[in-house]
């Protein structure tokens, strides 16, 4: 049998002889790759490419004498382990990319992340853990293969490490298209990041907000347009000549919630204000509403963004249905909004911090927040079900 390849021109091992001795899982990735080589539609989702980038720590406590080298590359052969008992052939690497490489999108990168604190603080001794700053980056996923991907590599990496997270580690997605953003689609995608960036803040925890971490700034209030209203920077949005001049008023750096540099390196927007800290169903959850935010923005008239942008609340301007449609929490009032931000301890992701670890399934009953049902909702999908006192977190971490 000659060997397949997937959409990447990666093959993947599929004789007659070992077929049937692979496990479970190397049916899924057969269904992965035969559907990345499906006939695209010109249906703006189905044409999606989603990249993940994880950050993680890994305490210095297990491996006290031993540097990065010999941690990436324990790393790689875990994984290459992984790969090989689903069938993937030996093509599909874990590399350690250096600062300035360019990443082979067909393959897992690993980079020594440099914007994360590099410790935390050990939920049951209050003594500060050190460790090595760690990015995994998925390659390019087609067809919502990362439906799949995502919680099968994320959770064995956990399962088999002892990763760990703090206030500074994130997951970023970075959203692109086949046939590639236009300037016309990123206009409309910047313009309902204008419109919906402050509901959006409701499925991230308060330290993946601006003024606790600068390496996710507001599009919203800094770059600019703090003193004008929202009709007023959607009306400068569209009058943007180019993509880099549309790029220098959404995000002149890649420091935002939403990083449009992106756009001239990798052909894609990056949604940077994730919790790295979720779980993986709940990551591949996250995703999919990127998925139809950018969707539903590509898919609106210019004009209805100059409706919707009158006032500073889009729920007196913008309907329900509409929010449904972009994947946002609907929240009722500006009232409410300023309610539910108030609520400071509010976090779906999980920290190491014990008392952020403890609160995270115990503060929706408490809170007595006058919120719509849309928003709890939206709470309860992030919140889950209470766990057992002493059970592992959804990543591999202790509570």
């Amino acid at each position: 049998m000659e060997p397949e390849l997937n959409s990447h021109g990666i093959s993947i091992k599929m004789t007659d002889s070992d077929s049937t001795s692979l496990p479970d899982t190397s049916l899924s990735y057969r269904k992965i790759y035969q559907a990345a080589n499906a006939l695209q539609t010109d249906n703006t989702a189905s044409i999606m490419t989603i990249g993940m980038e994880l950050e993680f720590l890994l305490p210095k406590s297990n491996i006290p004498t031993l540097g990065p080298t010999y941690i990436f590359d324990k790393i790689r052969r875990n994984l290459q382990t992984l790969f090989h008992s689903g069938g993937i052939s030996n093509q599909t690497e874990i590399h350690r990319q250096n600062a300035g490489d360019q990443p082979d999108r067909r393959k897992f990168q690993l980079m020594e992340e440099k914007s994360c604190d590099l410790f935390y603080p050990d939920p049951v001794t209050g003594k500060t853990v050190w460790c090595e700053a760690i990015e995994l980056c998925t390659p390019i996923l087609r067809f919502g293969s990362w439906k799949w991907v995502i919680p099968t590599v994320v959770e064995h990496l956990t399962s088999e490490f002892d990763c760990q997270f703090n206030n500074t580690t994130g997951l970023h997605v970075h959203v692109g298209r086949g046939c590639g953003w236009e300037l016309a689609d990123a206009k409309a995608i910047a313009s309902a990041v204008i419109i919906f960036e402050s509901t959006l803040d409701h499925y991230h925890p308060p330290h993946r907000r601006p003024y606790v971490n600068w390496c996710i700034q507001s599009n919203r209030y800094s770059n600019g347009f703090k003193s004008l209203s929202k009709s007023a920077i959607i009306k400068e949005l569209y009058e943007a000549e180019n993509l880099d001049e549309l790029i220098k008023l959404i995000s002149p750096t890649k420091f935002f919630k939403y990083n449009f540099n992106s756009l001239k390196k990798y052909g894609t927007i990056e949604f940077r204000q994730a919790d790295a800290a979720i779980s993986m169903d709940q990551a591949v959850e996250w995703i999919n509403r990127v998925i139809s935010f950018v969707t539903a923005a590509v898919e609106t008239d210019p004009e209805e963004f100059k409706c919707w942008a009158k006032d500073e609340d889009p729920a007196d301007c913008c309907p329900p249905e509409n929010f449904d449609r972009f994947g946002v929490p609907w929240v009722g009032s500006r009232a409410q909004v300023v309610d539910f931000l108030k609520e400071d301890e509010f976090a779906f992701g999980r920290t190491n911090e014990s008392a952020a670890a403890v609160q995270r399934q115990r503060r929706a009953a408490g809170w007595g927040l006058s919120i719509t049902d849309k928003v709890q909702e939206s709470l309860e999908l992030w919140i889950g079900e209470p766990e057992v006192e002493g059970d592992r977190g959804p990543l591999g971490g202790n509570p």
